[in-house]
């Protein structure tokens, strides 16, 4: 499809730094920390199956970032313009697709969304990485938008070396990813 037919009827909406702490305690103190400044990592501090930590918060939603995130996807859902979400992760050349509930819908365009992903990037199945459940993250964001917002959704690693990830890789990572986004908007013309 042409791009101008994908822009002419789907909206895309980025969220370019969902974890600007992150990134500078990554960049400057920790390469393997994702934590934000209050040592808290957001992609377990949603309001699906949360689970209280030191590391995930002290409630579902304690950080501005995750608040902040939150705030955007109501907005959306509640003008009827989120009709997927399209998460980008920074480790590990993977694609998160998989949904265990009972909804058709958002079990068909998931899937459809998780090939045109790997298909697009190369990347690699969740199979190898941890359990492989789509519910097996607490307070996770995909989940999140899966089981609660009731939106199809996915995860895709991109770097393939321990964060943050080395400017030299970016002409890869970005010649995998150029037209992922606009393939997985056309899935909703």
């Amino acid at each position: 499809k042409k791009v101008s037919d994908v822009l002419d009827h789907v909206n895309i909406h980025y969220i370019v730094m969902a974890n600007p702490d992150g990134v500078m305690i990554s960049q400057t103190k920790n390469r393997y920390l994702k934590n934000n400044a209050n040592n808290v990592n957001l992609n377990a501090n949603y309001p699906y199956q949360f689970v209280a930590s030191p590391t995930s918060g002290s409630k579902a939603a304690s950080e501005p970032e995750t608040q902040a995130i939150l705030s955007v996807c109501k907005k959306l859902k509640k003008e009827k313009k989120l009709q997927a979400i399209f998460n980008y992760h920074a480790m590990g050349q993977i694609v998160f697709g998989r949904y265990s509930g009972s909804n058709g819908y958002i079990k068909n365009m998931t899937t459809k969304m998780y090939w045109v992903a790997r298909n697009t990037t190369g990347y690699a199945d969740q199979g190898g990485y941890g359990s492989g459940s789509s519910k097996s993250s607490g307070g996770g964001f995909r989940e999140y938008a899966l089981y609660s917002l009731k939106v199809p959704s996915i995860t895709v690693e991109i770097g393939s070396v321990s964060c943050p990830v080395p400017y030299s890789y970016m002409p890869t990572i970005f010649r995998q990813n150029k037209y992922v986004i606009l393939r997985e908007a056309a899935l909703f013309l």
